[in-house]
């Protein structure tokens, strides 16, 4: 079973808002569709606003498809995604997975498996660990940028353990992707991150900005 959005704007499975503690465990979201009358808009799997903490583990987001191949279809596909620009103390994403995520889009869309939000002056704690993200697929010839796991804010970051691959197409392509704060990478596997074209960025861990950033033992291949 799945749900087909057609003229909704943002769909989301999951959307807690702002809590004090925000525990999101052991959910299923499966079989989100947007169909090619509307261009703009996001897929949200799980979007978490403000809480103090978030615990977000072990839950399942998979199946979505954006259908439209208009040249304006923008609207972005996340897994799991912080909607706040504003720092959380204390952030938890564990043991989730997140796969089988297609668009037919050929313009600059972004597809993100986890993220959370860009926040210079966080102070946070934040760890991505033991997540899944694969099977990720966008046209050969499209200018989408295609994540498994993003974190560009401040604060003390622990990503370790994820095992992403079989992501294809778009742009540019980012295993893991970090900016800002303290990053330690470390014990991930990402391999077979692919594109047709040849002027396409694919990163297995990409480093932009960050006060200290330590990146070991992490298994990246083809």
């Amino acid at each position: 079973a799945g749900l087909e959005f057609r003229r909704v704007l943002f769909r989301s499975g999951i959307a807690p808002g702002s809590a004090g503690i925000l525990n999101c465990n052991l959910n299923v979201i499966d079989g989100f569709t947007k169909t090619a009358i509307t261009t703009s808009g996001a897929m949200y799997g799980i979007k978490y606003n403000l809480p103090t903490v978030a615990n977000i583990t072990n839950n399942i987001v998979r199946n979505f498809a954006f259908n439209s191949t208009l040249a304006t279809a923008t609207g972005a596909i996340y897994g799991i995604y912080s909607s706040t620009n504003s720092p959380i103390p204390t952030t938890n994403l564990t043991g989730n997975s997140v796969y089988n995520i297609t668009t037919l889009s050929t313009a600059a869309q972004n597809i993100i498996g986890l993220s959370d939000q860009y926040n210079s002056t966080s102070t946070a704690t934040k760890t991505f660990q033991n997540n899944t993200v694969y099977n990720i697929t966008a046209p050969a010839t499209g200018l989408g940028t295609i994540y498994g796991i993003r974190n560009y804010t401040g604060g003390a970051v622990d990503i370790s353990g994820n095992t992403i691959y079989a992501i294809s197409g778009g742009t540019n392509i980012y295993g893991i992707a970090v900016a800002l704060g303290n990053n330690t990478v470390y014990k991930n596997k990402i391999y077979d991150l692919s594109t047709a074209i040849g002027t396409t960025a694919v990163y297995g861990i990409n480093v932009t900005d960050g006060t200290t950033n330590t990146i070991y033992n992490n298994i990246i291949g083809d």
